[in-house]
């Protein structure tokens, strides 16, 4: 996402809706959060017209300030559901499994919430949905997180709700926070001061099928995305969508045919649009598993040889050598310089 993007108007109106609603709940009037903002009343009643982020963020603060509750945040995501988003929902819903629609629903988050990404991996006989920012989130940056982690977790919920409600962890990366005791009940367990903000859960979860699949729904919902897609601006975003669908599953990534599938083109013309940007397949497959080589180094429990396989190595030292290759350092050495000699030893 580029600075500019922060005017053009790209989050859907549903989501200022949203904000009001809750924020009336707690006390704080639509008037007031509206005022001097530039969004006229009428426009939130157009399912059609959009905010741009700059809008979002400032209604967003100001209703945090003005209703006096940190835990703004946690409260939009428990009054978000999968309607709220609109056709985002829809397609999820429309898909086979909930991998599928966790894997759709990461390629057309800019749609709804274009200043975060987010990706789907397993850690063990954990699912991991994972969320980054793509440009700093500034004052409004806890809530942000605390609304898209728990609104995650509530769409989760209507899929498999059992497993979401008993089973299911939310991790942030910032230490907890005194209002998180008042919402201990109504939310899963959570850890803090964690390497990363994500939703945790059984890795079973995600292949089990949706009753609410219907495969040409799917496809409908999936080309009026790509249309949005191009009608806002970013279609041009190839790379964002290559990134975003290159994710491992048991030490194996999508080759170049099947990423093609998933964008609907052919494996020769997304070879070509990759040359365009001056990258390969190959690069861009180097650079994921570098990212998930040094996220998986970042867990002291686990052994080179297993985050070799994770990333898709069978043989250790053919990791050891690209891992060389793409920091100048092996991976023992790495670990030893970020998190100390303790915490690597423990490793093995």
């Amino acid at each position: 996402m580029k600075l500019e993007d922060l005017h053009k108007p790209a989050v859907p109106v549903a989501y200022g809706r949203l904000i009001l609603e809750v924020a009336g709940k707690l006390g704080v009037s639509a008037e007031s959060l509206l005022d001097g903002q530039g969004i006229a009343p009428e426009l939130l009643d157009n399912p059609e017209a959009r905010l741009s982020m700059l809008q979002a963020n400032n209604l967003l603060y100001r209703a945090l300030r003005r209703s006096g509750n940190p835990a703004l945040g946690y409260e939009i995501g428990l009054h978000s559901g999968l309607t709220t988003h609109g056709f985002i929902g829809y397609g999820l819903m429309s898909h086979r499994s909930l991998r599928e629609g966790v894997g759709f629903g990461a390629r057309f988050l800019q749609l709804r919430l274009p200043n975060l990404s987010l990706r789907l991996f397993e850690d063990g006989e954990q699912g991991v949905i994972e969320v980054r920012e793509t440009l700093p989130l500034g004052s409004v940056r806890q809530c942000m997180l605390d609304l898209f982690l728990v609104g995650i977790w509530q769409m989760a919920n209507y899929f498999a709700p059992e497993e979401m409600r008993n089973r299911a962890e939310l991790c942030f990366d910032t230490p907890e926070p005194a209002y998180y005791a008042r919402y201990r009940d109504r939310l899963p367990p959570a850890r803090f001061a964690m390497p990363a903000n994500q939703l945790r859960f059984p890795a079973r979860v995600l292949d089990l099928p949706l009753r609410t699949a219907d495969p040409i729904t799917a496809q409908l919902v999936t080309r009026q995305c790509e249309q949005e897609l191009s009608r806002l601006g970013y279609a041009k975003d190839l790379l964002v969508q290559v990134r975003a669908l290159l994710v491992g599953r048991n030490g194996e990534y999508p080759d170049l045919e099947q990423l093609a599938a998933a964008l609907h083109v052919s494996s020769r013309t997304l070879k070509r649009r990759l040359q365009d940007h001056g990258l390969s397949f190959q690069a861009l497959l180097d650079e994921v598993r570098r990212r998930d080589a040094l996220d998986l180094l970042a867990d002291p429990t686990l052994g080179i040889e297993e985050i070799a396989r994770r990333i898709g190595y069978g043989d250790p030292a053919n990791f050891t050598r690209a891992f060389r290759r793409w920091t100048g350092q092996s991976p023992s050495a790495f670990r030893r310089i970020s998190l100390g000699p303790v915490a690597a030893e423990s490793s093995g």
